[in-house]
């Protein structure tokens, strides 16, 4: 899913943006322009396919519920500021971590 364009800077809600998006496998979203986004909880709830998502764009000022039920074996790139803030990663999906 090519999401490249989508323009998200008065965008203050995402709660549950991707909920049970079944066949969705990867996504980047390392080009959205979070700055003004306060809801973000259950943003990938049931995405049972995602193998791949990159956050790394996004910061997050408090711990949040961003990933639950995510498939075993998936990889999720954020960056250092969000790695303490985000709750719930599955123990099997791979983390990595991006200076900014």
């Amino acid at each position: 899913m090519d999401l490249t364009n989508f323009v998200t800077q008065q965008v203050t809600n995402m709660n549950q943006m991707f909920y049970n998006c079944l066949s969705l496998t990867s996504l980047d979203l390392s080009t959205f322009n979070m700055q003004n986004v306060i809801n973000m909880n259950e943003m990938f709830y049931g995405c049972n396919e995602l193998k791949y998502a990159d956050i790394s764009s996004f910061k997050f000022e408090e711990t949040i519920n961003l990933f639950s039920n995510l498939p075993d074996g998936c990889t999720i790139k954020i960056n250092t500021i969000s790695n303490n803030k985000i709750n719930t990663i599955p123990g099997s999906c791979q983390i990595i971590i991006q200076d900014n």
